[in-house]
């Protein structure tokens, strides 16, 4: 039965779920995502956030919700590569190497971790 199965896969559309976006796309996300709570931290730490108040809030708020996005669509993107069979020939070329998107995640993990800045060696 499990010959019948993947016969009837392959003639209809796949069950797979298709990516959202490409892993190197991802991996810019999270560099802008990291050029953005940069410049918030450094417009707090220079007294611009003195000048108005209400500007930085929303600032901060834009920066979580895209921090929160690109989280979300990483999940996504490592759930979906998991389901996609290895002989799709869409695997490479849009998951690409995924272990590029390791040091993104763990520079998350150090920003949301509560305490004092922890140096992770990289820009």
């Amino acid at each position: 039965s499990d010959d019948t199965d993947m016969g009837n896969a392959s003639t209809n559309e796949e069950p797979e779920k298709a990516p959202f976006l490409a892993t190197s796309s991802i991996y810019q996300l999270f560099m802008v995502t990291f050029k953005l709570y940069s410049s918030k931290s450094v417009g707090s730490l220079s007294g611009q956030q003195d000048h108005n108040q209400a500007s930085s809030a929303k600032t901060e708020k834009t920066v979580s919700g895209v921090f929160s996005f690109a989280l979300h669509v990483c999940v996504a993107h490592i759930r979906s590569s998991l389901s996609m069979k290895e002989e799709n020939p869409l695997k490479p070329l849009v998951y690409g190497d995924m272990r590029v998107l390791g040091p993104p995640l763990l520079k998350v993990v150090y920003l949301l971790k509560p305490g004092p800045p922890v140096a992770t060696g990289q820009k």
